[in-house]
């Protein structure tokens, strides 16, 4: 008669602590690299509108050395004065944004990374700085989304009082701004 043997398997699995466990460290790395991309999202899109109002500014001094104009004359945006939105038409005038296009100082991408016009608002403005500012001073202006260390007042190297500047600044949260002095 053959003897037989019972061989138990011990059959191992997780226990549903293990699977806790697992669960909480994959939900721990992913919060850590969604803050640490959306971070990288950010500092990317305010390096694109540091870039493109340093640009713009380059493009307002060519136009108004090359027309021997100051930037005042360019006739384009609210009420023809070159302020308000950079890319925004004010009828019957265009924008600041297309007047230099058209003469081939800008490209037509030229436009805030998210470009939205609504609370908070992602889009490039310009205007003067003080109302008694030469025709050649502007400011152009953005919202950074990680916002700058400095003021504006020490960004600008002055301190700017005119209503649409102060408008902008306040209404339009715009927190980073580069001084124009052309021609």
């Amino acid at each position: 008669m053959a003897i037989l043997k019972r061989i138990r398997i011990k059959q191992r699995g997780f226990t549903i602590v293990e699977l806790l466990i697992v669960i909480v460290v994959i939900a721990i790395l992913s919060a850590i690299t969604t803050v640490s991309y959306n971070g990288a999202q950010q500092r990317s899109r305010d390096s694109q509108r540091v870039t493109d109002i340093a640009n713009m500014k380059k493009a307002l001094m060519l136009w108004s050395m090359d027309n021997s104009l100051p930037i005042s004359a360019m006739n384009a945006g609210a009420g023809g004065a070159v302020v308000g939105w950079f890319d925004g038409a004010y009828s019957p005038y265009i924008s600041v944004l297309q007047t230099l296009i058209d003469g081939g100082y800008a490209t037509a991408n030229v436009h805030d990374p998210m470009n939205v016009k609504s609370a908070p608002y992602y889009a490039y403005m310009i205007t003067p700085c003080n109302a008694g500012d030469a025709s050649n001073v502007r400011v152009l202006l953005a919202h950074l989304e990680i916002p700058p260390t400095q003021t504006l007042a020490q960004q600008l190297g002055v301190t700017c009082t005119n209503g649409n500047f102060t408008g902008y600044t306040t209404t339009y949260q715009m927190n980073y701004g580069v001084y124009v002095l052309a021609g």
